[in-house]
């Protein structure tokens, strides 16, 4: 089977001769990750730590959003100083205030 298109909540798999869909696979809640971690399953602790890395990452987006350095008409009131670093986190890079 190939992976077809994928979902936040699902992948599915298509058939490689004909392309068409076969089947889908529901990914786990965190609900239900923390919960196989906490009972020692070896697999879901290796992606409640990953979990934990992207909730952190989606924390600093809310918290990026909300504080209204990015709007245009905020960085126009007057002189802007900063240092700029960039920090990696997964596989993403961020250009940090």
């Amino acid at each position: 089977m190939l992976q077809g298109e994928l979902f936040s909540e699902l992948a599915e798999f298509d058939c490689p001769r004909c392309g068409s869909k076969v089947g889908t696979v529901s990914f786990p809640t965190a609900a239900e990750v923390r919960d196989a971690a906490g009972s020692g399953n070896g697999e879901a602790i290796v992606h409640l730590a990953q979990l934990e890395e992207r909730e952190h990452w989606w924390q600093r987006v809310q918290e990026s959003r909300a504080s209204g350095l990015t709007a245009h008409a905020a960085l126009r009131q007057g002189e802007v100083r900063a240092i700029l670093t960039l920090e990696k986190l997964d596989e993403d890079r961020w250009l940090a205030l």
